[in-house]
């Protein structure tokens, strides 16, 4: 932990999305955001960590110079073995409403809540610090002890390693 502060790994290709997430963890006392661009830096974080909560884009590039792929659950998965919380964030355009397109942010819940709350929808695009604030805001109100868990995981290592 960044000086007992709650460690977010969050991995995404876009820059504009990084700076958005970091404008808005910024803000936020207590909160140290780690960032990484593509699925190997994530995976290499992820296995350094210790992480309070993953959160993943969808479609990153395996490395640098490579094409997106659909990665975001593989590092969902290593998440797990980890036990860390984590959530797969994709963006979208809805235009099925009297609004037009309107841009928001799909958010995948496996691994924090009941699978039956698999998606929800923020009503702001990833560019847009207020999607990762509402994104935020929900882990803590389905995990409040999120803080506690993590402090908890950090000691255990210090013994087992």
């Amino acid at each position: 932990m960044a000086g007992n502060k709650l460690e977010i790994l969050v991995v995404d290709d876009r820059e504009e999305n990084r700076k958005a997430a970091q404008v808005y963890f910024e803000s936020i006392d207590g909160v140290h955001v780690d960032f990484a661009v593509n699925y190997e830096e994530g995976l290499q974080k992820l296995r350094q960590g210790p992480y309070a909560i993953g959160m993943f884009d969808l479609e990153l590039p395996k490395a640098e110079g490579y094409q997106p792929a659909i990665l975001g659950f593989e590092l969902a998965k290593e998440a797990e073995r980890r036990y860390i919380p984590w959530l797969v964030i994709t963006a979208g355009i809805d235009n099925h409403n009297n609004l037009g397109e309107v841009a928001f942010v799909n958010y995948f819940w496996e691994g924090i809540v009941d699978p039956t709350e698999i998606r929800e929808k923020t009503r702001a695009p990833k560019s847009d610090p207020k999607s990762w604030q509402e994104v935020y805001e929900k882990i803590i109100r389905e995990i409040p002890n999120v803080e506690e868990i993590q402090q908890a995981r950090t000691r255990y290592a210090k013994y087992v390693c």
